[in-house]
């Protein structure tokens, strides 16, 4: 008997049906069924799905009913004690069924467990935005106000539990997802897995749908969920559902081939959003597109609507590189290393900081239309990158210092990476240099995927080597300015509890380290970086991503030492309460990790202070060169 019953509806699928099978198929979590329920295919679906040999797979073909149906026909079919659902356009990551059976083990009071979604298009690019949302135990009015699993290709749900909370309801064609979940959140408890492992596609087909029909429905679920308890309970909250709702729908009704009718119908679901809740106006940068949008729609002619529709998505650049500057010399050379640089599509542009508080001597690179110089006038360096950052067009931001300089090709390697990864940082090699501009070492990571517990313990990736998404650096803050010295290590920190990083193995930057005519604080940097560290440990599902990337006996070591010394440091400052959370997340990863307690790597983890693999392999490089 399998783990897992994996159900995937398909309907003349022949276009996506391959990559979400196979983005199934390779789960690192083995032990499942895969349930095909072929809803009537006319198209070469059947012929597809025939190429597969995988003895988990299994096709089941009939009459075409709908998704609800479909669906309920793969809960009868199931065998495992776990079910999953993926609709046919939509892809998994790798390690998604992993994650979510291992929250919910881990989590016994739960029976679902969900994870993030990341938008794709047709072609699989990212669309840079998507649904990142933990809510944990009970959940039942954060689903109220926001459908934040995001659509039916997301949980990990105990079978048992569609015993008593029914099947899907067949009557409904656009809000079954939700109408389901709403069900399941009234009567167990959830527990979410802080990661993007679902990529939701968003083509002119899906959007397409009948958005009247889709107001109606949800509607319909709305009504009826708010009939009864739990939901007759939480009636204060209405409103703001459907302020909510109503957004969604105004949004989602601008999608596709433009016309003057989806503008005026866009226009009333904005308008009934406002009228349920006069806060929905804080969402200021959301209302000003959808209000740019509609007026765009109604106004133009749709062919003239599309053009600048398309052209406002395609104008957005690949890259900003921020640089900040005290007015130092090597200011130059670190922008023209920048202009000096090609991308095989898109293009970039340079924004230089001077946060010296005098006005920079001319240079020619000022000339260049990629350039563009704002003043900070002492601002410190965290507050002159998010200023930078906040007027940046590109879609990855890059930081480099005034007197770092980037390696001839860095923007292809990182441009080929990103056309292969949809890590939210992405690095390269760093070659670091002293104050004479003196080759010392190079620094070759080798981080990839989840590496929460390798930044945590200790590993260091230099900005001016890294490509950051400008949605996720947004999403956490930016750089914190009241960290002043790790700031940057802070900001690797929060990313990669967030998501994954990915290297190329190519040289990117020339980094120079020393503390003479740094702009780095390096007396209060320890301090600093445990203080980040710790706050960071208070974030939710931090632990849960120290263990899912604590993978080997020294990593799991390094996991309780890091809470060990949060609970010391936290007695030092007489965080009482702190440290005692701290002390029961450190027993926790013990009774977690008793098979590797074991190994005398887990104790040299735990008793020595870190020493950063990435720098002891440079070393030796460098002296063995």
């Amino acid at each position: 008997m399998p783990v897992i019953s994996v159900i995937l509806p398909v309907y003349n699928g022949e276009l996506t049906i391959e990559e979400t099978v196979k983005s199934v198929l390779n789960q690192s979590f083995l032990d499942f069924e895969l349930i095909i329920i072929d809803d009537g295919s006319s198209d070469s679906t059947l012929d597809i799905l025939a190429k597969f040999q995988d003895p988990r797979l299994k096709v089941f073909s009939y009459p075409n009913s709908g998704l609800s149906a479909s669906r309920n026909r793969g809960i009868e079919l199931a065998r495992g004690e776990f079910i999953s659902f993926i609709d046919a356009d939509d892809l998994w990551t790798s390690g998604k069924l992993e994650a979510q059976i291992n929250a919910l083990r881990e989590n016994t009071g739960a029976d679902v467990s969900y994870s993030w979604t990341d938008f794709i298009d047709e072609s699989g690019n990212s669309l840079g935005y998507g649904i990142h949302h933990s809510a944990n135990g009970y959940v039942f009015p954060n689903l109220l106000e926001f459908f934040f699993i995001g659509s039916g290709s997301n949980a990990l749900i105990r079978k048992q539990v569609f015993e008593e909370v029914g099947d899907f309801d067949e009557t409904l064609t656009s809000a079954e997802d939700w109408d389901m979940f709403l069900r399941l959140a009234a009567r167990y408890h959830f527990a979410a897995v802080p990661k993007p492992q679902i990529l939701y596609r968003i083509t002119d087909y899906s959007m397409s749908r009948n958005v009247i029909r889709q107001e109606r429905e949800c509607l319909k679920v709305v009504e009826r969920t708010f009939a009864h308890e739990p939901g007759k309970s939480l009636l204060h909250l209405k409103r703001v559902t459907y302020a909510n709702l109503y957004l969604y729908l105004a949004a989602h009704a601008l999608r596709g081939v433009p016309n003057r009718q989806k503008g005026l119908i866009a226009a009333r679901f904005l308008w009934r959003s406002i009228t349920n809740d006069l806060f929905i106006l804080k969402r200021v940068k959301i209302i000003s597109i959808l209000v740019y949008k509609i007026i765009t729609v109604i106004l133009l002619p749709p062919q003239q609507a599309r053009s600048l529709r398309d052209t406002m998505a395609t104008s957005r650049l690949f890259s900003s590189t921020i640089i900040p500057t005290v007015g130092r010399q090597s200011l130059s050379r670190a922008v023209e290393s920048v202009l000096n640089q090609d991308l095989p599509s898109g293009d970039f542009e340079v924004i230089v900081v001077n946060d010296s508080g005098a006005p920079l001597p001319f240079a020619e690179w000022q000339r260049s239309e990629r350039v563009q110089i704002i003043d900070t006038y002492r601002r410190e360096r965290s507050m002159a990158r998010n200023t930078g950052a906040a007027v940046a067009r590109g879609r990855y931001l890059h930081f480099l210092d005034d007197d770092d300089w980037l390696a001839p090709g860095a923007f292809q390697h990182l441009w080929s990476l990103s056309q292969s990864s949809r890590a939210k940082w992405l690095y390269g090699v760093s070659q670091l240099v002293d104050r004479q501009n003196m080759p010392t070492i190079q620094l070759r990571h080798g981080l990839n995927g989840n590496c929460f517990i390798q930044v945590m313990a200790g590993e260091w990736v230099p900005l001016q080597s890294s490509f950051i998404e400008q949605e996720t650096f947004f999403r956490l803050g930016g750089f914190d300015p009241l960290i002043s010295g790790p700031e940057d290590i802070d900001l690797l920190r929060r990313i990669a509890l967030l998501g994954e990083i990915a290297e190329t193995p190519n040289l990117v930057a020339y980094v120079v380290r020393g503390e003479q005519g740094s702009t780095t604080d390096y007396l209060h940097h320890s301090q600093a970086s445990r203080w980040a560290r710790d706050r960071i440990l208070d974030s939710p599902g931090a632990y849960e991503a120290l263990r899912s990337s604590a993978d080997a006996p020294y990593w799991q070591g390094r996991l309780l030492r890091v809470y060990l010394t949060s609970v010391v440091w936290n007695l030092q400052h007489r965080r009482l309460f702190s440290a005692a959370s701290r002390a029961l997340f450190a027993l926790r990863s013990v009774f977690a990790a008793i098979p590797a307690i074991f190994s005398p790597d887990y104790w040299r983890a735990i008793s020595r202070p870190y020493a950063s693999f990435t720098f002891r392999k440079g070393f030796q490089e460098a002296k063995s060169g």
